[in-house]
């Protein structure tokens, strides 16, 4: 059984309850209706939440008030709570959504006790996610150390050439689409918040790309060392890089996907509750925008609507494999966490692409 529905059976509110404040409600004055009903909400609410893990407020701005209360709230969420000690920093994960191929992550790095943070906070400039649980910190810091001695932490070229000659190159992912959110710095105790997604997982093997099964392997974060203000200089808050390893858990409907081709043009789809991958080559496309004007969602019940109205997208992309062979490919973020058993099939212009 799906755990949310489960918690919420659990927590059902006691018999004719409903009907006895409805009652009481409706034998008040107009203005002492509205506290009542303002108390009765936030009591629904706190009795639903002890049910149900409470959210980071950064999850309820992203997807809103009513995704922790959805029908796969309980699938996505997990409560996380991990913290790897590296040294002098500490790098916690605290909570995290997730599907077989997308994630949404809040972590926290605490700074150093002996470093002087001056006005301006703190600089992030370097994440990236690993599909492994093979290093613990240790092991890492052993295995590595001498090749940090000659990275430049300020620099983002330096770091990029170390961490194609790092053990965890081979098992490094890409996205299809994602972001962060702009980071936080607390300085009473001292640590930086902050909110990463990817979806549409991938990893390159040197081959061929090879989609990721989120909860099929752990999954482990590396944060650069952050970097703050020193007399008119910014200096990284230490000499080596930090990492946490986690497990994600998803207990819902898996990735749905699709493709379509008539030998010159095809195209592709992937569909996750938090995202929708496209790909559509020779379909006449120059923009990834101009793509996008012409996707539709298609309900098992024949219900069609816009991809506009469902999300949006952050970027895209246009490459020519190969002379007249064009391919457009971007990734829409959905506004909220979607049921993907409710759609049968994404509309591309006059194609239609059925979900497996």
């Amino acid at each position: 059984m799906n755990r949310y529905r489960e918690a919420m059976e659990q927590c059902a509110p006691p018999e004719g309850l409903q009907a006895r404040l409805r009652e009481k409600v409706c034998a008040q004055k107009p203005k002492r209706r509205k506290r009542i009903l303002l108390a009765v909400l936030a009591a629904a609410l706190i009795l639903c939440m002890g049910a149900n893990a409470i959210w980071d407020p950064l999850f309820i701005r992203r997807f809103g008030p009513k995704a922790a209360f959805s029908k796969l709230a309980g699938a996505v969420f997990q409560e996380v709570n991990v913290t790897a000690v590296c040294d002098d920093v500490e790098l916690t994960v605290t909570q995290a959504l997730c599907s077989d191929s997308d994630f949404h992550l809040i972590f926290y790095y605490k700074l150093p006790d002996d470093i002087e943070v001056g006005d301006s906070p703190p600089r992030v400039h370097d994440t990236q996610y690993y599909i492994t649980g093979d290093y613990s910190w240790e092991e890492y810091r052993d295995l590595e150390r001498e090749k940090w001695a000659e990275v430049d932490w300020t620099d983002l070229n330096s770091q990029f050439e170390y961490k194609k000659s790092s053990i965890l190159h081979p098992v490094e992912t890409w996205a299809g689409g994602g972001g962060s959110g702009q980071p936080s710095y607390d300085p009473e105790t001292r640590t930086i918040r902050y909110y990463a997604y990817r979806s549409s997982l991938h990893y390159y093997d040197g081959q061929e790309t090879t989609l990721v099964d989120l909860t099929a392997q752990p999954l482990t974060i590396y944060v650069a060392p952050p970097l703050v203000e020193q007399d008119g200089e910014w200096v990284p808050v230490t000499d080596h890089p930090a990492i946490v390893t986690f497990q994600p858990v998803y207990d819902g409907p898996q990735r749905r996907s699709g493709e379509w081709s008539n030998g010159k043009i095809a195209a592709k789809v992937q569909m996750s509750p938090f995202s929708l991958y496209l790909e559509a080559q020779n379909m006449g496309y120059e923009y990834y925008e101009d793509l996008l004007k012409d996707v539709y969602l298609v309900k098992e019940n024949g219900a069609v609507s816009p991809i506009g109205l469902h999300g949006l997208a952050g970027g895209g992309t246009w490459s020519e494999l190969a002379e007249g062979c064009s391919t457009v490919t971007t990734t829409v973020h959905f506004f909220g966490i979607t049921d993907i058993m409710e759609y049968s099939a994404v509309r591309i212009g006059e194609y239609e692409i059925a979900l497996e």
